[in-house]
């Protein structure tokens, strides 16, 4: 599971720069995390181009805003409840 918050519409650089660090994640099923004010689009499709690149496999991604409607991306607003079913729903290989 890799995490990051989103700045400048990119995510955080340290989780970036960890997994240039890291190599390889030698086809590791991964589950994306990222959270933003309002948008997170673009910093989740940089952050599963980076997994992928890594050689990891994005399995599941979780989007989450603190200003904007999260219903929008996700069908309800409790961060929480989201976090929770997603959770649930996630199927590892």
């Amino acid at each position: 599971m890799l995490g990051a918050p989103t700045y400048a519409l990119k995510p955080a650089r340290p989780i970036t720069q960890y997994l240039e660090r890291v190599g390889s994640l030698n086809g590791l099923p991964t589950v994306l995390i990222v959270t933003a004010a309002g948008t997170t689009e673009r910093a989740a499709s940089i952050l599963a181009d980076a997994v992928t690149d890594a050689n990891g496999i994005p399995i599941e991604l979780l989007e989450l805003l603190q200003a904007g409607p999260n219903e929008e991306i996700q069908g309800i607003s409790h961060a929480m409840e989201i976090a929770e079913r997603v959770g649930a729903a996630i199927e590892l290989p």
